[in-house]
């Protein structure tokens, strides 16, 4: 401003009368509240019958929601609940209970991007099972791959993934959330197409169930640095 030569501001942030602690916005949820928070945004415009946050509960209910039958990938699947990458180096852990009505229903923690991969729970046959998958450009419709399941012993699991250096990203879960195992192999995060690599959550189902499973997830945590 004239007067001042210009250095009334320089170097410093305006006085306000008082101080306050510095701020990140939200990254983790302990989904109490009855409207998910603003940090998550769906893949695509949401529906009401995708996701039930209830206060009561104390969680947040994602629906298996049928996959398109046009879909070739999570990427081309609506229903997928993201959050921007927090920063470089973090650890993400959700606590769910999945409960699976129909072969095919699927739940699990996504790093999205052109390529993404995930570690999740989904019922096999009569059967739950642990699973790892990556999909390698995903964006032209290349096929989802399971590198890595087993049995799963519970309906109610820890997922977790770390990020490190270079978008490393490592995937694993915990049955007690005190001890996690790793499983599958490291993941490079990649950008989506105008924004960086996402995190999150998803449930899908079968084409037509005659009853829609359904996963609690009853938080979801970001911790830092990568353990």
């Amino acid at each position: 401003m004239a007067g001042d030569g210009g250095q009334r501001h320089a170097g410093g942030k305006p006085d306000v009368g008082k101080s306050y602690p510095i701020a990140t916005p939200p990254d983790s949820d302990e989904f109490n509240a009855p409207r998910i928070g603003l940090q998550w945004q769906w893949q695509a415009n949401p529906q009401p019958n995708w996701a039930f946050p209830s206060a009561a509960l104390g969680a947040l209910r994602l629906i298996c929601a049928a996959v398109p039958a046009e879909a070739r990938n999570l990427w081309e699947v609506p229903n997928i609940l993201l959050q921007k990458f927090p920063g470089p180096h973090f650890t993400a852990t959700a606590k769910v209970r999945f409960t699976a009505m129909a072969d095919g229903d699927a739940t699990g923690l996504v790093v999205m991007g052109t390529d993404y991969s995930y570690v999740g729970i989904r019922r096999k046959g009569e059967s739950l099972e642990l699973v790892h998958a990556v999909a390698k450009n995903a964006d032209r419709g290349t096929a989802e791959k399971i590198l890595a399941a087993l049995p799963a012993a519970s309906p109610e699991i820890y997922l977790r993934v770390s990020v490190g250096d270079g978008a490393k990203c490592r995937f694993g879960y915990s049955t007690d959330g005190a001890k996690f195992e790793p499983l599958g192999d490291e993941f490079s995060a990649k950008p989506g197409r105008w924004i960086g690599a996402k995190l999150g959550l998803f449930a899908t189902g079968a084409a037509q169930p005659r009853e829609s499973g359904y996963a609690d997830y009853d938080w979801f945590h970001v911790t830092e640095p990568r353990p």
